[in-house]
């Protein structure tokens, strides 16, 4: 099958867009090229699922129609620059943007219409104009660079052309160091920066006042020729309509987090190496530590708060706001995904089963009352009838009963595994099987030598694990999904070593992908995307 132009990687950004909009004002132009250089090798579809736009206003700001806000282009340089060359593309980027916005206020300031011209800006700021149409600081426009030539380097330093394995060059280098001169210019990428963009830089440490309002929409006709088929015509031409919009960005579960002065994090209890508390009363475990870095990630540090609530509990809870975000196993489903919304997944794990092994090789059993002692390599040594433990509201014994009908297991439900646990190796108990995700079930087994796993995982049982928050905070799924990614890149791995890889038989691991943060493709009336 065929992926439509604007979902192949391979492509570049650019082969797909064609040419800036010739209507665009100069200014404007050349913000975006500076955002094309930016942007090299991705697609519109990348920039959508990364940065919580739209391909069509992706479109826009590239092809220089739309002027890119200011939080979302400092975001963009801080995610696809190195740290050493984001505050050098951070001033070069919001000097191109100041000195479009200048220019668009100029264009609507010399149109036809009545004297004493102003410019308003969201909030009801009015920006006052000269008589000759010019604001009261010098024009910006002088400063904004022309266009890189083939082979400049462009804003970024990167070569024109790809790498000599096909590659783009990322950017790299070190923006710090002396102010450059006329004749010495700052690297990036380990490439001379043009001159002009070294101006454009110092130029945009000017205060941006323009951009503190917000919004501003300008729409500019004026006199002009426009070439066509038949020669020169002239008259009013409506230039690009320029839109800078900043819209607002809160979380309001943030937002009352901060003023309460505390955020709480829903937390599963008694699961070793995944979440429980020491002697001392302090929490530890994977999806502890997990849940520290998102929250500290999010701006709260000492202010943490960990909730302990059982498997039946967590989705109600966060619906009724009782905790900012739910980390604890938490397993995706559908019919939880209508309660609740899910970051990530940050972890992956088959289901399994624990049983009471007293003996090398033999597994407890329970029969007339008493116990028996049997070889159980498999879930199919398993008799008719066994009884299995799990956790209310999990979704372990639904895998189970489907894998295995013909098994007929006798299903009891307790709080919490600790529960199910502490039954199995009770001689007085009646739970001979405690099911539901190995990383579970592996900490358990780590803290007792009483306890067995079976070998067999349950077929096509994968559980993805995600963090549960309430559904109407889109903003607060876009930082926390953030985080997950930056996690997932920087710290997942060392958390798992510490925490589950010795109980899990040394087995390495990675986080999955976490397709929770993407957007869901809409479906039409068969159910296809």
């Amino acid at each position: 099958m065929v992926e439509p132009d604007d979902e192949r990687p391979s492509q570049r950004l650019r082969s797909r867009l064609g040419a800036i909009d010739p209507s665009t004002p100069e200014e404007a132009a050349e913000l975006a090229r500076w955002l094309r250089q930016l942007t090299e090798g991705l697609t519109v579809r990348d920039l959508e699922s990364r940065f919580d736009y739209g391909r069509n206003q992706w479109s826009e700001f590239l092809r220089g129609r739309k002027l890119i806000p200011l939080w979302l282009l400092q975001e963009l340089v801080a995610e696809l620059v190195p740290k050493s060359g984001q505050r050098l593309q951070r001033g070069i980027g919001s000097h191109l943007l100041d000195a479009a916005e200048r220019a668009a206020a100029r264009g609507r300031a010399q149109s036809p219409g009545p004297s004493g011209r102003t410019v308003t800006a969201s909030g009801g700021a009015v920006l006052p104009l000269s008589a000759d149409g010019t604001d009261d600081v010098p024009a910006a426009g002088a400063a904004v660079p022309a266009p890189a030539p083939a082979g400049d380097g462009g804003p970024l330093g990167r070569p024109a052309a790809d790498g000599a394995d096909g590659t783009d060059t990322p950017a790299t280098g070190d923006d710090r160091g002396p102010r450059p001169t006329a004749d010495t210019a700052d690297t990036a990428g380990g490439r001379s920066l043009p001159v002009r963009w070294q101006r454009a830089l110092w130029a945009g440490l000017v205060s941006l006042s323009l951009l503190a309002g917000g919004a501003l929409i300008v729409e500019d006709w004026q006199d002009r020729k426009e070439p066509n088929g038949a020669g020169a015509q002239t008259g009013p031409v409506p230039k690009a309509r320029i839109e800078a919009t900043q819209p607002p960005r809160v979380s309001h579960v943030l937002e009352e987090a901060k003023r309460k002065g505390v955020f709480r994090v829903g937390v599963k209890q008694d699961q070793p190496g995944l979440s429980e508390q020491d002697a001392r009363g302090e929490w530890t475990g994977f999806d502890i530590e997990y849940a520290r870095k998102v929250v500290r990630g999010l701006g709260f540090t000492d202010t943490i708060e960990f909730v302990p609530l059982g498997t039946g509990v967590r989705a109600s809870e966060v619906v009724a706001r009782n905790v900012e975000l739910f980390v604890g196993s938490f397993s995706i489903t559908d019919d939880r995904e209508k309660l609740i919304k899910f970051a990530g997944p940050y972890f992956a794990t088959p289901q399994a089963l624990l049983m009471h092994g007293d003996s090398p090789g033999k597994v407890v059993l329970r029969e007339n009352g008493g116990r028996t002692h049997e070889d159980v390599d498999s879930i199919d040594d398993l008799r008719p009838g066994t009884v299995v433990c799990t956790a209310s509201s999990s979704t372990s014994v639904d895998r189970l009963e489907s894998a295995y009908p013909e098994k007929k297991f006798e299903v009891i439900k307790r709080s919490d595994y600790q529960k199910c646990v502490d039954d199995l190796l009770d001689p007085k108990g009646r739970t001979e099987v405690v099911s539901t995700d190995r990383a579970v079930l592996a900490g358990f087994l780590a803290t007792d030598d009483r306890l067995r796993m079976i070998r067999d995982s349950l077929p096509d049982s994968t559980e993805y694990w995600g963090i549960g928050m309430h559904l109407d905070d889109p903003e607060l799924h876009r930082r926390v999904c953030k985080l997950v990614e930056a996690v997932k890149a920087d710290g997942w791995q060392d958390l798992y070593d510490a925490h589950l890889k010795g109980p899990l038989d040394g087995k390495d691991n990675r986080p999955p992908k976490p397709d929770r943060c993407r957007p869901v493709p809409t479906t039409g009336p068969s159910g296809s995307p």
